[in-house]
């Protein structure tokens, strides 16, 4: 689905640019934010899953479901604070951290908006 691609380019894309503001207008509710840098994010993976019934503001939508991996690499904590900086495999070679989320996002006035990320797994 197109459409779903290019969300999710343009968003992962906000991310790597560091741009918070493009960043927040992918949530039907911004997240508190204040800024981030650059970040390297890679391998994004993007698979969707089953659609679902949800509520937003007291009106019924029905929510898209993607699960998406992606891997940060050199994360400097000022877009994910909740991961480690640093990774090293058995050799001391430095890896990304690898994140697995569920996405789900809802049509509002037209525009396709991120109305929950609930993280899976990180590897």
């Amino acid at each position: 689905q197109d459409v779903y691609c290019r969300f999710f380019r343009d968003y992962f894309d906000a991310i790597v640019e560091g741009d918070v503001i493009v960043f927040k207008s992918f949530y039907a509710t911004p997240p508190v934010k204040e800024d981030f840098t650059h970040q390297k994010v890679l391998n994004i993976d993007i698979n969707q899953t089953t659609s679902t019934q949800t509520e937003l503001n007291g009106v019924g939508y029905t929510a898209e479901n993607f699960i998406i991996t992606y891997n940060i690499f050199q994360n400097n904590g000022t877009f994910r604070n909740d991961l480690s900086q640093s990774r090293f495999d058995a050799t001391g070679t430095f890896k990304a951290i690898a994140i697995e989320e569920i996405y789900s996002i809802v049509e509002l006035n037209g525009q396709w908006k991120i109305v929950s990320v609930t993280r899976s797994k990180i590897f």
